[in-house]
């Protein structure tokens, strides 16, 4: 999993067509990667990925930058042993998710319904 600390913000998108918000998200993420972002690019977003897989770290707490809606933290990946549909046990992989919210923001319901997407698509992912 590729480490992201944080996600470009491409400012106010509404006033783009299609083809200049694509090439504006392409410009950010070839940016990001080689560590030429301003600061404005990196502030003014609500959502922020805090990624720590490449360390020991399986779960954690990630506090809400400021202005920001949610936080999500990913661990690093485990294996777990479960027990397999044969009875027997198994070794699965395992990442600890976390996800931060403003409740003025945003009601517990909906962020538990994004956690459990996020969980579903990686659950989905090919091993």
């Amino acid at each position: 999993m590729p480490l992201c600390p944080r996600v470009p913000s491409s400012g106010r998108s509404n006033d783009q067509g299609r083809p200049s918000q694509r090439r504006a998200r392409q410009d950010l993420a070839t940016r990001a990667k080689i560590n030429k972002l301003t600061v404005t690019e990196m502030t003014g977003g609500t959502f922020t990925v805090s990624n720590l897989g490449l360390t020991r770290v399986e779960h954690f707490t990630p506090i809400i930058n400021a202005g920001q809606i949610c936080i999500l933290g990913i661990g690093r990946f485990t294996d777990r042993a479960v027990r397999g549909e044969d009875g027997g046990i198994e070794l699965r992989p395992h990442v600890g998710l976390s996800l931060t919210f403003d409740h003025r923001a945003l009601d517990g319901a909906p962020a538990g319904d994004l956690l459990t997407s996020i969980c579903e698509e990686i659950e989905g992912m090919a091993v």
